[in-house]
């Protein structure tokens, strides 16, 4: 029996979100999988500018979901949170019971800076596959490179 997976995929405006969505539609999802696009921007004092980044971010989510239009029966929703990366996609994460986080691995990913002081890489409480894409080869084509992210409380 096939099991139907609960993944969350974080986008960001580097386009290796881009690319590691593109990876799981063609590599990971299935048909009847859950898929949760998560976006996470700054605090802001300002309500205009706390709206600005709200829309911005709906706006960069929605403009990927096209590309989980290839996998059938995927329910994709989009949810876009205010705060500290880390710990609110920790938090969506544990919310909705996810097996699988993605993300796209740039320079200044959430994931090699230090965690909030209470919050850990080891609370996400899911597998995270990080898809990084390296160099194009010699003849243009590029290449993906996928790494399982060891923690130490993975489930």
């Amino acid at each position: 029996m096939d099991t139907k997976k609960v993944v969350v995929v974080v986008v960001e405006e580097a386009e290796t979100a881009k690319i590691a969505l593109q990876w799981a539609a063609q590599n990971l999802l299935r048909g009847g999988d859950s898929i949760t696009l998560l976006h996470v921007h700054r605090r802001s004092r300002s309500e205009k500018k706390l709206r600005s980044l709200r829309l911005k971010g709906f706006q960069l989510a929605l403009s990927l979901k096209d590309l989980c239009s290839t996998i059938p029966e995927a329910k994709v929703e989009i949810i876009v949170r205010e705060g500290d990366q880390v710990s609110e996609i920790a938090s969506v994460v544990d919310e909705i019971g996810a097996s699988m986080m993605v993300v796209g691995i740039h320079n200044q990913s959430f994931l090699y800076r230090a965690p909030a002081p209470n919050i850990g890489m080891s609370n996400f409480k899911c597998r995270v596959l990080a898809v990084k894409q390296t160099p194009r080869t010699k003849h243009g084509f590029a290449n993906t490179e996928l790494s399982e992210i060891e923690l130490s409380r993975l489930w």
